[in-house]
């Protein structure tokens, strides 16, 4: 980590020629199972990653914002007292920063540098963690402190407003709440949560970025949150007390099913169903029982395959292609879809395997040699001290 501050620390001063007054990181998640349930008041089981955007910036006089990245090309300015979403990677500080003056924080102008050695587009959030770095940063910069699961909500309503992606609040509270070792049990309608130990034994969590742009994802996502919306409709018409699909069952679904179209009727199908998967899973790590959370990765894909339809060929070409492999446990997409990375369980001994081979098969079918990295559950969002 030294490295890359060190790293971050240079690139902000040759830019704007000096040090900088602040520097914070936050992580990305993967999501062990639970998905597409976080904008349904479901549950879900996170876990932050030991990969992380970074930031350094100083405040200047005036209200003008300039922001570089050493991962993306173009800077991005703008003034405090008219921000306006420009379609681009700014649109995430870009929103944060607009959600913060709204509540009337003290922000003006500053320089910041980012970096990262987070993948940018495979499904791990790089979008929530520039969104919680910035977040961070200006509390560190102008002094006052959000409660996390304030700051949370916050960067979650920046998304929504400035990169039009309806996102639950699973995202952004994993990179905040992280812990080291530990996933996190998250009720999305309350936000209780509760820390379920992340120590594998013999087995690791290793991603795998299809390196598919996706192109559809914000809209499609979207579109699938409309349908289970009208799900919860037909159901609270039918049955007191369903606020959103967390509160139905697979009987009362099977009971409205000819006032539903087919695919709205697949779509609630998943969540539900999904939501017993979490809390299987759940009781599947307490009691160390791996191979049962394996079953239960693989049945998640299937039905994001399938009922929620939201994988594509190189995603199920991976899943497919690792659960071939002896000591793969288990394998599914993880994050919206459409593209970005699967995860997959896998022991220790067949890492070696698992990278050479998948590589090696993805590369012979899409002339693309996917990412691959290790995911190990690590702490959260932090303000580090400041390093030359």
């Amino acid at each position: 980590m030294e490295k890359i501050e060190r790293f971050l620390f240079t690139q902000f001063a040759e830019r704007f020629g000096h040090r900088p007054q602040a520097q914070v990181w936050a992580p990305g998640r993967i999501n062990l199972i639970g998905e597409h349930t976080d904008y349904n008041d479901g549950f879900v089981l996170p876990i932050a990653i030991g990969k992380r955007i970074y930031a350094a910036a100083s405040i200047e006089k005036g209200k003008t914002m300039t922001l570089c990245s050493a991962n993306i090309r173009g800077e991005v300015t703008f003034n405090l007292s008219e921000i306006e979403p420009g379609g681009d990677w700014g649109d995430y500080p870009k929103g944060v920063v607009a959600e913060l003056l709204k509540r009337e924080y003290p922000l003006q102008g500053l320089n910041a540098f980012f970096l990262s050695d987070l993948p940018i587009g495979a499904g791990v959030s790089s979008s929530a963690a520039m969104e919680v770095v910035t977040c961070y940063l200006m509390q560190r910069l102008f002094g006052f402190s959000l409660p996390p699961e304030e700051a949370a909500y916050l960067c979650q309503r920046a998304e929504h407003s400035f990169s039009g992606t309806r996102c639950g609040i699973m995202d952004q509270f994993a990179s905040i709440m992280g812990v080291k070792d530990n996933a996190l049990f998250l009720d999305c309608r309350t936000l209780d949560y509760r820390r379920i130990p992340c120590q594998l034994d013999d087995y690791v969590l290793v991603a795998c970025d299809s390196r598919v742009e996706r192109e559809l994802a914000a809209s499609e996502y979207n579109r699938r949150r409309a349908e289970c919306e009208e799900g919860v409709r037909v159901l609270a018409e039918n049955y007191e007390g369903i606020r959103a699909l967390r509160d139905a069952n697979l009987s009362q679904l099977e009971a409205v099913s000819a006032l539903l179209n087919e695919q709205v009727s697949r779509r609630c199908r998943h969540v539900i169903t999904e939501n017993e998967r979490v809390l299987k899973a759940i009781q599947s790590m307490e009691a160390r029982d791996w191979s049962r959370l394996g079953i239960l990765m693989n049945e998640s894909h299937e039905s994001l395959r399938f009922d929620y339809e939201v994988s594509c060929n190189q995603l199920d070409f991976l899943v497919e292609t690792s659960r071939e492999i002896e000591g793969v446990l288990g394998a599914r997409l993880t994050g919206a879809g459409f593209g970005g990375s699967t995860i997959n369980l896998v022991h220790m001994s067949a890492v070696e395997e698992f990278q050479a081979s998948v590589s090696e098969e993805y590369l012979k079918r899409f002339e693309i040699v996917p990412r691959i990295f290790a995911c190990i559950a690590s702490d959260g969002a932090e303000q580090d001290r400041l390093r030359s």
